[in-house]
């Protein structure tokens, strides 16, 4: 499953973090997998993963790898609040279309891990 964009695709969402913590060593904390749903025609339970963070070399705290995690899997909703923005504003009718577009934006913001 795609989105289809000017000149990209990408997979669609809604994208999920999921922290991993299986698996792992001694002191390791673990890395993200950033999760989408699993494209048509493949037949499988198991999360399909568009991303995931890790961070082998632990060059990174484990504080930046989840916001980091966070924040890739907001992507699909942050494209589609600025896409929102864009359209509004070819349409010069931004002021009409803030109650619509505003509420895309906070919850982009928030999923991508804005306080």
């Amino acid at each position: 499953m795609t989105k289809e964009t000017a000149n990209h695709q990408f997979t669609a969402g809604p994208w999920e973090a999921d922290h991993c913590t299986e698996h792992r060593v001694k002191d390791d904390p673990g890395h993200w997998q950033i999760d989408g749903p699993t494209p048509m025609g493949l037949n499988n339970t198991m999360p399909y993963t568009v991303a995931d963070t890790l961070n082998r070399n632990y060059c990174i705290s484990p504080e930046e790898d989840k916001a980091n995690a966070l924040l890739i899997a907001a992507s699909p909703e942050l494209y589609g609040a600025l896409e929102a923005i864009a359209e509004a504003f070819l349409d010069n009718r931004l002021h009409e279309y803030s109650g619509k577009v505003m509420p895309l934006v906070w919850a982009a913001l928030k999923k991508a891990g804005r306080q």
